[in-house]
């Protein structure tokens, strides 16, 4: 007889808290446990906070690996509805980009806007509760995330709290429609409807970032599942107002997705689905949508060009260039680098990181070339948003610089629908739950917060490239794409 049938479960652990879905809210609570305790005043030592938040990430992954394998909308629905209640509670801990959001509210409602001059940060008061590090950033958001800026900083008043509680509602509002968009497009596609939601709906990046830390990312993701269901229905013209929308929201969104938008037009074709006349006016509404959007606050090219120029002079960061850097830093230094620090680690560091960043983004655009040529013989959209999957997570890996959890916030809803079972497990339990930890490891600070964000990046560096190693340079990918295969997550919802 197994272990499994008379020891630890069954003897130390009720029979009840070993059932997926109790693994999953064990692990809210853990995670969450000790925001609550230091939001309310109360010491936390830091090794108890990182061993707490490991613990709760552990129990979630388990169970939400378990759940995808065999979850059903009994386990599904009640886990969605206290999460979505639980993580509204979320101090904002792990990041502060909240304030800079309300700061850019507050400044809207004076009639001032950062995009091409930083310097106006510091004409509100509230800028003393943003992180120093971004007072010379100017906004990095368009005119639709600015608009709901303005909204929160209005209802909250001079209050911080209300602030808070009022982009937390917004936040639950974006969650409900991500759940039922995502249910939608799993029956578009055929797909196992409650499987799906688990996926994207369960996934720990969701809700710790998403809800949690109120990143704005959330409401990009609504625009992205958009756009995915007006593929799944060949609806051209919510194709170009999705996308219309996420320009406006985050601009480099907008030539990533009219990327793939290319790729499905050459698909679309090939099956004689699509009518050049519908391609042209998504091309038309999207178009109009983001001028429209950026009338008001248009300042010239500057209003986007300044804004994405900023970050070429910032060091890499969570990523494999910075990773990569470190190390050569160490083993190559360069003397006489300056890039505004006064460590000369650093300096070098963040010189390697310049130097290596066009290399690996040349790799990314090749590589994504290569997938983009093969998605010319996908046979039908499973396939198709497979690649798109693909492309997606090179254009955040390899291609990107600077890496945060919440970017696969954009990722989340191509995973779910793929048809690739290792992808879901790999990506969705293992890489996205490390990406959590990173954060934790900077909350926490000091001596242990230094080797959790180290050790984990080297772990989470090191999964990315297994992933890339097996499913991107593999001689298998292009005859898995001429082949149509196809693997048992495509059913129907019994």
């Amino acid at each position: 007889m197994s272990w499994n049938k008379v020891g630890f479960q069954y003897v130390f652990i009720p029979l009840p808290l070993m059932k997926p879905a109790l693994k999953v809210l064990l692990g809210f609570a853990f995670i969450l446990v000790p925001f609550w305790a230091q939001y309310a005043g109360f010491h936390f030592p830091a090794p108890a906070f990182v061993l707490c938040y490991l613990a709760g990430l552990s129990l979630w992954a388990i169970g939400y690996y378990q759940l995808i394998k065999g979850g059903t909308s009994a386990d599904l629905n009640p886990l969605f509805t206290i999460g979505l209640v639980f993580f509204a509670t979320m101090p904002p801990k792990i990041s502060r980009d909240i304030y800079v959001y309300l700061l850019e509210g507050k400044l809207a409602i004076q009639g001032t806007t950062t995009y091409t001059d930083a310097a106006a940060n510091m004409l509100h008061p509230f800028y003393v509760f943003m992180d120093p590090h971004w007072l010379d950033c100017p906004n990095q958001y368009g005119p639709v995330p600015l608009f709901v800026f303005q909204v929160v900083a209005w209802l909250g008043g001079d209050s911080v709290f209300m602030d808070i509680l009022f982009m937390k509602i917004f936040d639950m509002v974006w969650s409900v429609c991500i759940f039922f968009l995502v249910k939608y497009i799993a029956k578009s596609l055929q797909l196992n409807e409650v499987r799906t939601q688990i996926i994207f709906c369960l996934n720990p990046i969701f809700f710790i970032q998403g809800l949690g830390q109120m990143h704005i990312d959330l409401l990009s993701c609504v625009f992205v599942c958009a756009f995915i269901y007006g593929i799944a229905q060949n609806r051209m013209w919510t194709v170009g107002l999705s996308i219309g929308l996420m320009g406006a929201t985050k601009s480099m969104l907008f030539p990533l997705f009219w990327g793939l938008v290319l790729i499905y037009a050459i698909y679309a074709y090939k099956q004689k689905i699509l009518k050049m006349q519908d391609l042209a006016l998504s091309v038309l509404y999207s178009i109009v949508v983001f001028c429209v959007a950026y009338w008001p606050i248009w300042q010239g090219l500057d209003t986007i060009l300044i804004p994405m120029a900023y970050h070429e002079n910032k060091e890499p960061v969570k990523s494999i260039v910075e990773l990569i850097s470190y190390m050569l830093a160490y083993f190559m230094p360069q003397s006489g680098a300056k890039y505004g620090t006064v460590d000369p680690f650093l300096q070098d560091k963040i010189y390697w990181g310049h130097q290596l960043k066009p290399v690996f983004q040349i790799i990314a655009l090749l590589i994504a070339a290569k997938l983009s040529f093969f998605l010319v013989y996908a046979k039908n959209l499973h396939q198709l948003f497979y690649g798109f999957c693909r492309i997606m997570l090179l254009v955040f890996i390899l291609y990107s610089p600077v890496m945060h959890a919440w970017y696969f916030l954009f990722v989340l809803p191509f995973l779910a629908i793929t048809d690739r079972q290792k992808e879901v497990i790999w990506y969705a339990v293992v890489v996205l739950t490390l990406a959590n930890t990173y954060e934790i490891g900077l909350t926490v600070g000091g001596a242990i917060g230094n080797f959790v964000m180290i050790f984990f990046t080297i772990i989470s560096v090191l999964s990315y490239f297994m992933y890339f190693g097996k499913f991107y340079f593999s001689s298998s990918v292009s005859s898995d794409m001429r082949e149509g295969e196809v693997v048992d997550l495509v059913v129907s919802d019994k």
